[in-house]
C-alpha cells in the first residue's frame, strides 16, 4: 500500500504545473512530459522502481517506489545479456530464468537428476508438501522427454529443515529420491557423516534470486517460471496452457 501511494502521489505531483512554462525548472519541464499521457506501467522485478511508458517521452522512464527519483536511460538484463526496450521485454524477461546465466548448475546445488529427456526441467520442491510430491509423481511417465532437475529447499519450517538435510546428506541419493517421490517420508535414511550442507545453503540464495516465493517452483526448458501445481505437467512445460 505505501508503495502504491508514493508512486500515486508521484505521478499526481508530476501531473501539477507549478508556474508559467516560463520559470519551470528542467526537472519541472521533465515531469510535466513524463506524465504527458502515461499509456503502461511495469514494477521492476527487482523492486525498488516502476518503469513506465507514455506519449510524452519516448522509451521508457524509472519512478522510485517514494515517487521521489525518475531515471531516464537504457535499461539490461544481466541474466540474459540483453537490451529492455520496452514493457513487453520487461514482461518475458521477468517470467523468464535460465540458472545457467546466473553462474549456477544443478550439481553444485546438490539437485537430484532424474530421467534422459532432452529438455531440462528444473523444480524447486519442500519435503512436506503435498503438492511438490505431486508434480514428483507425474515424472516417471515423463522421463524419456525431460531431466528433472529436483532441488530441496526447506521453506516449511524446522521438520523442513531436518528433512531436507536426511535427504540432502543420504548416503544414497537414489534411495532419497525415490522416499522424496514416494509422499511424505517417514523413515530414516542412512547419512553421510561427513555431509557437506554448502550446498543447502546456496540453493536457498538461488531460490530467493529466481524469486521462488512457494513451492512447488518449476523453470520450464524455455526458462518459463510457473509457482504451484499445473493440472498437466506436460502441457504447461510444453507451453500448451
Amino acid at each position: 500500500m505505501r508503495v502504491a501511494l508514493g508512486l500515486l502521489v508521484a505521478l499526481l505531483a508530476l501531473s501539477c504545473s507549478l508556474g508559467p512554462a516560463s520559470a519551470e525548472t528542467e526537472a519541472q519541464i521533465n515531469r510535466n512530459a513524463l506524465t504527458a499521457g502515461i499509456t503502461a506501467m511495469e514494477k521492476l522485478p527487482s523492486g525498488g522502481f516502476t518503469a513506465v511508458e507514455g506519449e510524452g517521452f519516448p522509451g521508457m522512464a524509472f519512478i522510485s517506489d517514494n515517487g521521489r527519483y525518475v531515471l531516464r536511460g537504457d535499461l539490461y538484463d544481466t541474466w540474459t545479456g540483453k537490451r529492455v526496450n520496452n514493457l513487453a521485454d520487461l514482461r518475458d524477461n521477468a517470467s523468464r530464468v535460465q540458472l545457467s546465466k546466473l553462474g549456477v548448475t544443478p550439481a553444485e546445488l546438490g539437485a537430484f537428476r532424474y530421467g534422459t529427456g532432452s529438455k531440462e526441467v528444473t523444480i524447486f520442491v519442500d519435503p512436506k508438501c503435498p503438492y511438490c510430491h505431486g508434480i514428483l509423481q507425474q515424472m516417471p511417465a515423463l522421463a524419456g522427454k525431460y531431466t528433472f532437475q529436483v532441488i530441496v529447499v526447506p521453506v516449511l519450517g524446522q521438520e523442513s529443515e531436518r528433512l531436507t538435510r536426511m535427504v540432502s546428506c543420504a548416503t544414497d541419493p537414489a534411495a532419497a529420491l525415490a522416499a522424496l517421490m514416494a509422499g511424505p517420508i517417514r523413515d530414516s535414511l542412512p547419512q553421510n557423516e561427513n555431509c557437506n550442507l554448502l550446498p543447502i545453503q546456496k540453493r536457498l540464495v538461488t531460490a530467493q534470486l529466481v524469486g521462488v516465493k512457494g513451492v512447488p517452483f518449476m523453470i520450464a526448458p524455455d526458462g518459463r517460471t510457473k509457482g504451484g501445481l499445473p493440472q498437466d505437467l506436460d502441457s504447461w512445460l510444453e507451453g500448451r496452457i
